[in-house]
């Protein structure tokens, strides 16, 4: 995801994560890449989707930017419920976010 985002040329990439340990190496890697993370949320493990989708939202809609750089690192169910919930909701509307998504408990190196 960082790679990814180091090819768009995204000089920071603000965080919403519902696990702190990768958190922890996304920010370390991000910072080792010469990206800046300015921003970060950490879900709170076992919400409610409305409680995911309301925060979530409320970050995104803070942002600085009208085209914030978003890295969503979250389980493949927490993922599709965001998005369902976003989408139910009308999605966000003050801001377009450029979403990156990397799902946790997926091992794609074999």
């Amino acid at each position: 995801m960082i790679e990814l985002a180091r090819a768009k040329n995204y000089l920071s990439l603000s965080l919403i994560s519902s696990d702190h340990e990768a958190s922890k190496a996304f920010v370390a890697e991000a910072t080792k890449m010469g990206l800046v993370v300015p921003r970060i949320l950490e879900l709170s493990p076992g919400a409610r989707t409305r409680d995911l989708t309301a925060q979530t939202a409320t970050f995104v809609e803070h942002s600085d930017s009208e085209q914030p750089a978003i890295a969503l690192l979250v389980t493949a169910n927490e993922a599709v419920l965001i998005a369902e919930e976003l989408l139910r909701m009308r999605g966000l509307h003050r801001v377009r976010p450029r979403w990156l998504l990397g799902v946790l408990g997926i091992d794609m190196s074999s």
